[in-house]
């Protein structure tokens, strides 16, 4: 009974010491995953400081018609005693004009913008940019100039202007002149803090208020990461057209439809105005009720899982990697009668997250694929060459070499395997653990006994 007793608490304390060290193993890793991140913030440094330069997201819209008037306010005196003193004393009334703005969108709009893109380097980082040429007509109906002229007294036709949204006038390369009512208008900065940021064209609307007024325009853009539309009409038809082969749509609105090669894209939108959050026409006093942050969409140019995400991705499972490669070594102790030291599980639980910190400094400069092939190889020479001694055996450090080569390679396919990583990751450790299980099913584990001492 003694030497059973004595039996037991061996493979209880060799289990409980390979525990202990696998989760000893999550400190290294965790300071490799900290390392990942710290890297990826550098990159986000490096993606702002092109922004700042280059151009950031940029917004692209219809032109908004801005027409001023005045509201007369008239202030009656106060009564004195109960007693309003006539008009023709020297106590009139208070008359002022407070100045508002109106808006008005245009009523048919089409958008058609081509988007080339290129890769800037900041030191090791390479950070996709744009530069665009969009093409902006449409016209505003007579009907929606009366509605607004009766909605809003004393309107100054004479003083309208026409505004362009942007995001930031300095990444403008190009602009045109914009024809509107049949005359040619440059575009200025803006003489007035308006409701959105933009640039203003003055008309003087005075003379033909009272018919369809068509426009058109050309404009190009610097920016990066993002491209993003505004719907400023009752109905707008937008196209984007690029040679970035892997975009990725966000925002209010997907496009209508869309084609993605490895050539590019192509994307179209239809948005009405019933689509909107607001409405055709508004004044200033009620500009909280229109939120052009909701209704924006467009296109991002989409890293296909970037190196930083794909080794956040092979570090997650780097705790259940160590594990199962730990598992292997003590079944060889089990089946071989060898007794390996818990230095030894040390230093291949060391090897292993060494793997990920070389996969991390090799992908910022070689394509991943290469960076992990290199990777992996080193790892599984150096813990084959290793195992060969403390197996006792070249055919079981093979093995070992083997088994490491296989776990490493579906862990690439796991990596690659973007959407269904999770689905593969979850049968792939399935299976091991089965397979495990299948192979330790006669063992009596309360009567294994590991070797007394390193032959």
């Amino acid at each position: 009974m003694t030497l059973l007793k004595n039996i037991r608490q061996n493979s209880s304390i060799k289990l409980i010491t390979i525990i202990f060290i696998t989760i000893t193993m999550l400190i290294p890793l965790s300071m490799v995953e900290n390392t990942i991140r710290e890297r990826s913030g550098l990159r986000l440094d490096a993606i702002s400081s092109i922004a700042q330069r280059w151009g950031g997201e940029q917004i692209i819209s219809a032109p908004v018609l801005a027409v001023p008037y005045s509201e007369k306010i008239i202030e009656t005196p106060a009564p004195v005693n109960g007693w309003i003193p006539p008009e023709n004393t020297h106590q009139k009334k208070k008359i002022t004009y407070i100045h508002h703005m109106a808006y008005l969108l245009a009523d048919n709009t089409s958008i058609s913008t081509k988007m080339d893109t290129e890769v800037r380097y900041t030191g090791i980082y390479k950070v996709p940019v744009y530069t665009t040429k969009t093409a902006i007509k449409g016209h505003f109906i007579k009907q929606d100039l009366e509605n607004l002229n009766q909605r809003y007294k004393n309107l100054n036709w004479s003083q309208a202007k026409l505004l362009l949204p942007i995001s930031d006038a300095r990444n403008i390369k190009s602009i045109s002149s914009v024809k509107f009512a049949r005359s040619d208008i440059d575009f200025v900065p803006p003489s007035l803090a308006y409701c959105f940021n933009s640039i203003e064209a003055a008309v003087d609307l005075s003379d033909i208020v009272n018919s369809d007024l068509d426009f058109s325009l050309t404009i190009s853009h610097a920016g990066s990461s993002q491209i993003n539309f505004l719907p400023l009409s009752r109905i707008s038809d937008i196209t984007l057209k690029s040679d970035w082969s892997s975009p990725g749509f966000n925002g209010a609105y997907l496009p209508l439809r869309r084609t993605i090669s490895d050539t590019g894209f192509t994307s179209k939108w239809r948005i009405l105005g019933l689509n909107r959050s607001f409405g055709q026409m508004w004044h200033d006093n009620n500009i909280n009720n229109v939120n052009f942050e909701n209704s924006q969409f467009g296109a991002s140019l989409y890293q296909p899982a970037d190196i930083y995400q794909q080794n956040i991705r092979s570090v997650k499972y780097a705790a259940l990697f160590i594990a199962l490669t730990f598992m292997v070594f003590f079944l060889f102790e089990i089946f071989f009668n060898l007794n390996i030291h818990p230095i030894q599980y040390f230093f291949n639980g060391g090897a292993i997250s060494t793997f990920y910190l070389l996969l991390l400094a090799l992908s910022e400069h070689l394509h991943f694929s290469i960076a992990y092939l290199i990777s992996s190889i080193a790892i599984v020479t150096l813990m084959s060459g290793y195992s060969m001694t403390i197996l006792k055996q070249k055919s079981r450090g093979i093995l070992i070499g083997v088994i490491t080569a296989i776990i490493y390679s579906f862990l690439y396919f796991i990596i690659q395997s973007e959407q269904n990583s999770l689905l593969f990751g979850a049968i792939g450790f399935f299976s091991a653990l089965s397979t495990i299980m299948y192979l330790t099913r006669n063992i009596d584990w309360y009567n294994v006994k590991p070797a007394s001492k390193l032959e």
